[in-house]
């Protein structure tokens, strides 16, 4: 009997069908396509933000502990003047070998460029090497792979040779960029302009993230001129409103440690306000640590005491107990009452409020400094050493703790 040539020709279909179903269900060996890591999802930058973020607070055993008589320890500066800057920087450096993807984590081009990198990247990491000669070499492979060229096929042109091609172009910038000095942001005209064609094409996507990272990277070693000013800040706050990377956001954040970003920019300090509950916890707290600073030097009272508090609200949240984060407190205790005196302005906590006392006290009748005393609220009432006693009436202080606490008092001239 003849066979219908239609039927062999579903039968051969059906075959082909179950063949390729077959290669997809059944192991052969194939190493498949990683899917594209997020910043904040590699390996690389889990290490990193582990190393430089402050730790999580371990919990308090004891719940009762934490109404238990405590020590606090308070330093007054007398006759200081209002402090060019907030006395703790937690802002830290941030580069692309802190985050870059490993060959596992996104779908690199098979190149030797995306196998250089990869070294580049741990040389970099860590400071025992030289990573001059990675560079070199990483930027040799580049070039032969054609990274620093316009790709003819947009076939070829896949999203990760992009990304990969605006860090050949950001390395071949360095190596011309002039030794220990900041350069001009025009001196890395190629790298953003790769950077920001990246955005634009792929706004949502992983390679988004990247770009505006390396974006953040060429910001924080710029020397900005006037004309800068206004691209720095249309970057930042596109940044800050186009991304949800914790990684990006804190990298934003290490940026804008520089008071130059703050302090010209109205935009950026409105934005900052409006989100800082909405950012990532380190982010949060280097955000109102600087506009500390930028609100202190402006000599705005109600700001600067506005981000006292966020900053104080942000520290109650991540430390259980004042003693667990005493580093932190103690320059923000000796802040804010310099500044309550200097400016004359009511406090807002009861350390502030004992700061003030004690400056109103010397400057009345002056103490011998440097002075070492300690004062003690039961509860109910204040118990001071000999010393300070005559500083201390029967309603002394508005503002008192809630719970008992020992203060240990170092009074210390300042010019």
């Amino acid at each position: 009997m003849k066979k219908n040539p239609a039927h062999l020709g579903l039968i051969a279909v059906i075959t082909l069908l179950l063949s390729l179903l077959f290669w997809w269900l059944v192991p052969t060996g194939r190493t498949p396509t990683p899917t594209a890591s997020a910043p904040f999802q590699t390996r690389r930058a889990q290490q990193f933000r582990k190393k430089h973020n402050p730790p999580p607070v371990s919990p308090v055993s004891n719940p009762s502990d934490m109404h238990s008589s405590k020590r606090v320890r308070l330093i007054i500066k007398v006759h200081a003047s209002i402090p060019e800057r907030y006395p703790l920087s937690m802002g830290w450096s941030v580069g692309p070998e802190d985050y870059l993807p490993m060959e596992d984590e996104a779908p690199w081009p098979e190149i030797p460029s995306a196998q250089a990198i990869q070294q580049l990247a741990e040389d970099l990491r860590n400071n025992e090497r030289n990573p001059s000669a990675s560079l070199r070499n990483f930027l040799e492979h580049a070039r032969t792979d054609g990274l620093l060229e316009p790709v003819q096929s947009p076939i070829e042109n896949t999203p990760w040779r992009q990304v990969l091609s605006m860090y050949a172009h950001f390395a071949e910038e360095v190596i011309d960029a002039p030794l220990f000095s900041k350069y001009d942001l025009e001196h890395f005209h190629q790298t953003r302009q790769t950077a920001q064609a990246i955005i634009a094409q792929y706004p949502d996507e992983p390679v988004a993230e990247y770009a505006r990272l390396l974006e953040l990277e060429i910001l924080r070693n710029a020397r900005l001129g006037d004309k800068d000013h206004e691209y720095a800040e249309q970057t930042l706050l596109h940044i800050l409103e186009h991304t949800d990377d914790e990684m990006v956001l804190e990298a934003t954040a290490a940026v804008l440690s520089d008071e130059q970003f703050l302090t010209h920019s109205p935009a950026l300090q409105q934005w900052t306000e409006s989100h800082i509950d909405s950012l990532p916890q380190h982010a949060a707290e280097v955000l109102a640590v600087q506009q500390i600073t930028v609100q202190t030097q402006s000599e705005n009272s109600k700001a600067t005491q506005f981000w006292i508090q966020k900053y104080r609200e942000l520290l109650d949240e991540r430390c259980l107990s004042e003693p667990q984060c005493t580093e932190e407190f103690q320059h923000l205790n000796t802040h804010e009452g310099t500044l309550a005196a200097h400016w004359d302005i009511p406090p807002n906590t009861w350390r502030g409020a004992l700061t003030v006392l004690m400056l109103h006290c010397h400057k009345k009748t002056p103490f011998a400094l440097p002075l070492t005393t300690s004062v003690t609220w039961d509860g109910e009432s204040w118990s001071p050493h000999p010393d300070v006693e005559r500083c201390f009436t029967r309603k002394t202080i508005e503002l008192n703790p809630i719970t008992p606490v020992e203060v240990d008092m170092e009074l210390v001239h300042q010019p």
